[in-house]
């Protein structure tokens, strides 16, 4: 019988912890760098391009071909060529440069791929060239939250009513202290705001309607900007939003990541569905590359995230 594997991941910043079975019955665990390296120490050579390490990926076979060997605080670079498991013998493609023969160092082993995979892989042992078995995986994931901590989320542009763009800049007066009189506010998530002439009264009441010839220009003005994001929140949508449904159609022909506010919180607050709908905006490219990246190792397998 093949084995197949139900595995667990939770991905933190530093740290992604694995834990799995397999069809027999048995347990795995390891627990690997959350940016997808494997770390090891050079600790005497062979030869100039094979070396004994000190490491601890607890292996039983040479899943390492292939893997790109790094010398931390160096700019040099291989490809490993074996590993042999019981030894703790490193060879790579390459010499070392001539300094670092016989000095102890450390580097680091990786493939680019995303920490799931990579503690799949140790899990299963599979090589860069081998077919996966049967897994079943679940993702935890602090990807979205470190990207919002980090502010590394994506060139978003904030589609808003005329005359409300410094809505999220105003919000709502919330702040720690109240008589604080140098107020320091957060730089906002978006990368540009577009005012929209469109209204629509409280009681969904249609005032004046988009302009659709005026959306040609605003794509072309994004796409330049290099916007890779849309977040749409107009006024009383959460009463009528057929003008957010509107722009989403439009945008959506342009733009891979569109958001429209009612879509996802259709509360009333004005400045609360507004920031739901930017953040999301911000972080939908980070979680879909990141996902993408994974299924596209793991084809057809039962993949699920939280």
């Amino acid at each position: 019988m093949n084995k197949s594997f139900q595995i667990s991941i939770d991905t933190g910043g530093t740290f992604t912890d694995c834990i799995a079975t397999d069809n027999f019955g048995t347990e795995y665990r390891t627990k690997i760098l959350s940016n997808s390296t494997l770390r090891g120490e050079v600790i005497s050579t062979i030869s100039e391009n094979k070396f004994y390490i000190k490491q601890s990926w607890q292996l039983k076979r040479d899943i390492l071909t292939d893997y790109l060997f790094l010398m931390l605080g160096h700019t040099f670079e291989a490809k490993v060529v074996h590993f042999d498991v019981e030894n703790s013998v490193l060879e790579i493609d390459d010499n070392l440069p001539p300094e670092f023969n016989n000095q102890v160092f450390s580097f680091a082993l990786t493939a680019n791929e995303e920490a799931p995979i990579l503690g799949a892989r140790l899990i299963t042992e599979t090589g860069l060239h081998e077919k996966f078995p049967e897994i079943s995986m679940r993702i935890g994931s602090t990807k979205g939250t470190n990207a919002l901590l980090e502010l590394k989320g994506a060139k978003t542009a904030f589609i808003v009513t005329k005359g409300f763009k410094d809505l999220l800049i105003i919000g709502n007066q919330a702040r720690p202290d109240i008589f604080a009189l140098n107020i320091i506010r957060p730089e906002p998530l978006h990368e540009i705001v577009v005012e929209v002439d469109e209204q629509v009264d409280y009681e969904g009441n249609i005032i004046k309607k988009i302009n659709d010839e005026l959306i040609g220009d605003t794509i072309q003005l994004l796409k330049n900007q290099g916007i890779e994001s849309i977040a749409i929140c107009l006024k009383n949508a959460y009463r009528n939003n057929i003008h957010e449904k509107i722009l989403q159609r439009i945008f959506s022909k342009h733009f891979k990541f569109v958001n429209f506010s009612t879509e996802l919180s259709a509360q009333i607050k004005f400045v609360n569905r507004a920031e739901t709908t930017v953040v999301n905006a911000y972080l939908s490219p980070i979680i879909s590359n990141y996902l993408q990246k994974i299924k596209d190792k793991l084809p057809n397998q039962d993949l699920k995230v939280m």
